[in-house]
């Protein structure tokens, strides 16, 4: 990491930097310090009403992070609204959620690292491949009956 920050050039008005580590961008203070977000993180953000009349800080999933924005999916504990492409997760120590909660794929938004009141926890990698592939039915609009299976078949 120290060797991709001392090959970057910064510009003055420039606060971080963003560099690309393992398939992913990560962030990193211009310092060199730990990033603060990655994707399978959840953090507290404040989520925006449907309509725009307003928002309300809820747990969500990080799931892509750019050089300027982290990309993440609303969290509720209301699993009766979920679509096919939705998700639940248990609550553990190491996800920070204290009810049974739904991944509420379809409620994507982009918002910056700034606005993120703070981290709660971060979800299993087993449950970071099962969020890739509900992200993956989202687009394609369809259930993945079959990537499904092939899915369990390849983590099991």
């Amino acid at each position: 990491m120290k060797q991709l920050l001392n090959n970057y050039r910064e510009s003055p008005e420039t606060e971080h930097v963003y560099f690309l580590g393992e398939n992913q961008w990560v962030y990193a203070s211009a310092a060199g310090t730990k990033p603060p977000f990655n994707c399978g993180d959840i953090v507290e953000v404040p989520f925006p009403f449907t309509d725009l009349s307003g928002f309300k800080t809820r747990p969500a999933l990080v799931l892509a992070i750019s050089k300027m924005d982290i990309t993440v999916v609303y969290i509720s504990s209301h699993y009766s609204w979920a679509a096919y492409e939705d998700f639940l997760l248990q609550p553990t120590a190491e996800n920070g959620l204290s009810v049974l909660s739904l991944v509420r794929i379809g409620k994507i938004f982009s918002v910056s690292p700034s606005l993120v009141v703070r981290k709660t926890g971060k979800i299993s990698e087993l449950d970071l491949q099962v969020a890739k592939w509900c992200l993956d039915c989202y687009f394609r609009k369809e259930p993945g009956v079959k990537d499904q299976i092939q899915l369990s078949e390849e983590l099991a």
